[in-house]
This record gives structure tokens, C-alpha cells and sequence, in this order.
């Protein structure tokens, strides 16, 4: 998709975090340099906002759990309390972009259908409520994508280890989010 949106010239940014290797990172930049593909660094709010104010398109990868509880709210997936980035749905708010979600299936060899779809934002006037409701909604959508077509989505992390280790102490899966994260209590 990125590489697409930018042949057709459209200005095209991905928020990245920098890999541990080096030699990965520095390929992964080349890769992208060659498809005009722009970076911003994934902590680099002012610059993504910046971006997205001017018009053009930010491909984020949403299916990681974030780094901190800040950076997230616990949403359900696949019937599990799951710590969702909310982060995508901040920028959307104050940059006043759209949010659109992708996803693709392989349609032969080399070829892909893709499908790119309006995510409607939550009208709660609570941000913090808001931005609540539009994790959950992303996750109902990215579940329902791969439950279509699970062969396509490549996961090879421990997805809900935060919330396991709150399940093994007994707490339950939101316990102490509001006091880390600054969250309101639901």
C-alpha cells in the first residue's frame, strides 16, 4: 500500500520504532528511501501531527501491544482483555485526519487484494473515553479480519503477556491501569 500511495504521488509516511539491529534498520530505510516512503520516528508526536495536518498519509502497524500503559487502554480481542495503542486515534483527533484501516489477502502469486476502510471515530466528548471506544472498535475490525483470513496475519509475540501476568496475581485485567496510565476508571 505504502509503496503504491507514494507511486502515485501521494505523500506517504510510516511511524516506525528503530530495530534493535542495525543492519535491519539500516535496510528497512533503504527500502523505504527507494519507495519514496517518508519515516517518523514512532515518539515524534509534534512531527506525525505536523504530517497529517498537511494532508498526507501515515501508515501505522496496529496490531502490537504498546510499550507503555500510557500509550494504550485495554480493549477486547478475540475475547481477551488486550492492551491496544491508542495513539492512531489521539493524532486522528488533533490533527483532524481520517482513520482508515487495511488489511490484504493474497490473490495469486506475487498479487494482493487489498481493503481500506473509514474507521468512524468515537463521538464521546470525553478524549480519553473517545479514544476507549475507537480501540475497541479498531480491534472488533482487526478480529473480524483475521478470523477471515487467518493464514494472513504473522504474530510471533506473546500478545496479551501484560494482561497474563495481572491475571496470574489475581488482578483483573484493567486493575491499576487508571493510576498508571493516567486512564479514567470504566
Amino acid at each position: 500500500l505504502a509503496r503504491r500511495v507514494a507511486a502515485a504521488g501521494h505523500p506517504f509516511a510510516v511511524l516506525f520504532k528503530e530495530p534493535g539491529d542495525p543492519v535491519l534498520a539500516d535496510r528497512l530505510r533503504a527500502i523505504r528511501a527507494s519507495a519514496g516512503i517518508e519515516q517518523i520516528d514512532h515518539d515524534d508526536m509534534r512531527a506525525a501531527i505536523r504530517w497529517l495536518r498537511k494532508g498526507r498519509v501515515l501508515g501505522i502497524v496496529m496490531d502490537q501491544e504498546p510499550r507503555r500503559t500510557a500509550e494504550g487502554v485495554v480493549a477486547p480481542l478475540f475475547g481477551h482483555a488486550t492492551m491496544t495503542h491508542v495513539g492512531p486515534f489521539r493524532l486522528a483527533r488533533m490533527s483532524g485526519a481520517p482513520l482508515l484501516t487495511f488489511f490484504c489477502r493474497a490473490a495469486g502469486r506475487g498479487r494482493y487484494r487489498a481493503r481500506l476502510e473509514a474507521l468512524a471515530g468515537s463521538d464521546a466528548v470525553d478524549p480519553e473515553v473517545a479514544v476507549a471506544e475507537d480501540a475497541a472498535r479498531f480491534n472488533a475490525r482487526l478480529e473480524a479480519a483475521v478470523r477471515a483470513s487467518p493464514e494472513h496475519w504473522m504474530w510471533m509475540y506473546r500478545r496479551w503477556a501484560r494482561i497474563d501476568r495481572r491475571a496470574r496475581t489475581g488482578q483483573p485485567a484493567d486493575a491499576g491501569l487508571s493510576d498508571e496510565a493516567g486512564l479514567p476508571e470504566r
